[in-house]
C-alpha cells in the first residue's frame, strides 16, 4: 500500500516477511529486488550486509537489478554503499540523496545494462505524463553529480 503496487497477480507476486530469509531460502531468479526495511529506528539490520548483498545478487536474473533504499545522511551510510560494491564487484551506482535524505542505489551483475542520459529523459517525461511522478530533478542530481559517463548510465 505504501508502495502503490498495482494489483496485477500475474506479473507481481508480493510476500510479506522477512526479506532477507526469503531471498536466502528461495532458488528464484528475479529480475528485480527492491530493498526497503528498516525498524523503527531506521536501521536495516540483515538487510544491509554483504552475506545479504551476495544472496541478492545471485538470486537475479541475467538483466535483474537490485534496488536498494539507503539512508544517504546515517552514519553507515558509506559503509553500506561499500559493501553493495564489494558484492557486485563494483556494478553498481548510487544516486544523490534527495531533500528527504534516501538515496537509491541500484546494482546489476548479469548483462551490462547501459542507457543514455536523453532515454532517461525521455522515460521520465513519459512517466510524468502519464503518472504524475517527477523524476526529472533526480536526473538533474544525476548531471551535477557526474554520474553519467558520456552522457551514458551504464550499470
Amino acid at each position: 500500500q505504501f508502495f502503490k503496487l498495482p494489483e496485477d497477480p500475474m506479473r507481481i507476486n508480493l510476500v510479506i516477511g522477512c526479506g532477507a530469509e526469503y531471498v536466502l531460502n528461495h532458488d528464484k531468479k528475479f529480475d528485480l529486488i527492491l530493498v526497503d526495511g528498516f525498524d523503527e529506528n531506521a536501521r536495516p539490520g540483515a538487510l544491509d550486509t554483504l552475506p545479504f548483498y551476495q544472496i541478492c545478487r545471485a538470486r537475479l536474473s541475467d538483466d535483474g537489478v537490485l534496488a536498494i533504499n539507503l539512508l544517504g545522511s546515517s552514519r553507515g551510510f558509506n559503509a553500506s554503499t561499500k559493501r553493495i560494491l564489494t558484492a557486485f564487484e563494483d556494478r553498481a551506482l548510487v544516486f544523490p540523496s534527495c531533500e528527504s535524505g534516501n538515496a537509491i542505489a541500484f546494482a546489476a551483475a548479469g548483462n551490462p545494462l547501459e542507457i543514455s542520459f536523453d532515454e532517461l529523459k525521455e522515460s521520465a517525461l513519459a512517466l510524468k505524463e502519464a503518472t504524475g511522478l517527477n523524476l526529472l530533478p533526480t536526473l538533474t542530481r544525476l548531471a551535477q553529480a557526474k554520474t553519467c559517463l558520456n552522457n551514458r548510465l551504464i550499470l
